[in-house]
């Protein structure tokens, strides 16, 4: 085998060795910092006990019927899509902490007064 010929063999591996050794970096959309995976999406009536844990996300309005209740555990999360409400005809039981407060905010990326309720 030639000496131009082993280069450009070595020259092909190398740089195969180099292409099958660097990954894509694949831009996407910007980091948050909330972990969506964990958000429970909630709409429509509750008729019964009910426990809501960690981020919910209130898609349309929620009705607590007269036989339901719902309880909030501290530290949760309540983010309402635009024009939603949270209507008690049931009870309501939500007591958060000084350092586990409970939160009722828009889902709105930029949150105005009346976003809800």
């Amino acid at each position: 085998m030639g000496k131009k010929n082993f280069l450009a063999i070595l020259i092909l591996i190398l740089v195969t060795v180099i292409y099958i050794g660097c990954k894509p970096i694949e831009i996407g959309e910007p980091l948050d910092t909330a972990d969506k995976s964990n958000v429970i999406k909630k709409s429509g009536e509750i008729t019964k006990d009910e426990i809501w844990s960690g981020t919910i996300l209130v898609e349309s309005d929620v009705i607590v019927s007269k036989n339901g209740s719902l309880t909030i555990d501290k530290g949760s999360k309540l983010k309402f899509a635009k024009n939603t409400k949270l209507v008690i005809d049931g009870t309501l039981y939500a007591e958060g902490q000084e350092n586990k407060s409970i939160t009722f905010t828009s889902n709105e990326t930029d949150p105005k007064p009346g976003d809800w309720g």
